[in-house]
């Protein structure tokens, strides 16, 4: 097999994560640069449009020539300046927002072509109609979601869209709602790298390089959300919420070569300005566990 679980390993990390616990995890989102860019986007005023509209960006934001955090910043400051005046016109909107992107220029035919199917379905509109049921119902958005898109409900475009669509509603409202354990974590290519680093996957192509290992566990992606359903379940931390949490520690890591001593230094002082109330022991040791293979 390509890709397996180390079950034993996902335990230990999640054990180790729970000591962190969901409370501290809300917080970090907070200085999620994407969330940072929603929190732009809700001066929009329109709670609803900006969390659809976070979802529909959502599921077009791949094969970005960008860094994510700028290229969403970018689709903030664009939509800020331009909210669309109904969701009928979403597809085209987006498509006009695409062509003159700095991030996101790649298959933008195909990616119009799929916020078009979710529009013609009916699918928009529906969900505005019904958002309070849904934003109390993520999951079952999810599968609303997929089922009209045609497409695998685990598929990272898909769950990470649900995220979005809660830092939409999370920002314009203050609202704080625990997503669902059961939405899997989006495995793009951060996720699968640390998903190696973490240990918590082995693979049969251990000589390969990193890049190389995250594009095979990205593609037997099953495997590695299974291996992080353990991780949240043993830590009581969703999936979704311990994304957040990978998105700096991958950043840092790449910033510092991935190197370990320089990676966990710069990741202890990065949290401790956050989580001012973690123990600094306490914090190194987890994340010792996270950057186990580095």
């Amino acid at each position: 097999m390509l890709v397996r679980i180390n079950s034993e390993n996902a335990v230990k990390l999640g054990k180790k994560l729970g000591l962190i616990g969901l409370k501290r995890v809300l917080i970090l989102e907070e200085y999620d640069p994407q969330f940072i860019a929603i929190k732009l986007l809700s001066k929009i005023s329109d709670v609803e449009l900006v969390s659809i509209l976070s979802l529909a960006n959502a599921l077009v934001s791949y094969k970005l020539l960008s860094r994510g955090e700028d290229y969403w910043m970018e689709f903030a400051k664009y939509f800020v300046r331009n909210p669309p005046k109904d969701l009928y016109s979403l597809p085209e909107i987006m498509l006009d927002f695409m062509k003159n992107s700095n991030g996101n220029k790649l298959f933008i035919e195909k990616k119009y072509q799929r916020l078009k199917i979710l529009r013609d379905s009916g699918f928009l509109m529906k969900l505005k109609e019904n958002f309070n049921y849904y934003i109390n119902d993520l999951n079952m958005l999810r599968f609303h979601l997929a089922m009209n898109m045609n497409t695998d409900a685990n598929s990272k475009t898909i769950v990470f869209s649900i995220k979005m669509l809660y830092y939409g509603f999370r920002a314009s409202t203050g609202v704080v709602i625990p997503l669902p354990m059961n939405i899997p974590i989006p495995i793009d290519f951060r996720i699968a790298t640390m998903s190696y680093i973490t240990n918590i996957i082995d693979t049969d192509h251990e000589k390969k390089s990193l890049n190389e290992i995250a594009e095979i566990i990205m593609r037997n992606y099953k495997n590695a959300q299974e291996a992080w359903n353990i991780v949240a379940h043993t830590s009581q931390i969703p999936p979704l919420h311990i994304d957040s949490i990978i998105w700096p520690l991958l950043s840092i890591a790449r910033e510092n070569n991935y190197n370990q001593q320089h990676t966990l230094s710069s990741s202890v002082k990065f949290f401790l300005n956050i989580w001012k109330d973690l123990d600094k022991e306490t914090l190194l040791d987890i994340l010792i566990t996270m950057f186990k293979r580095l």
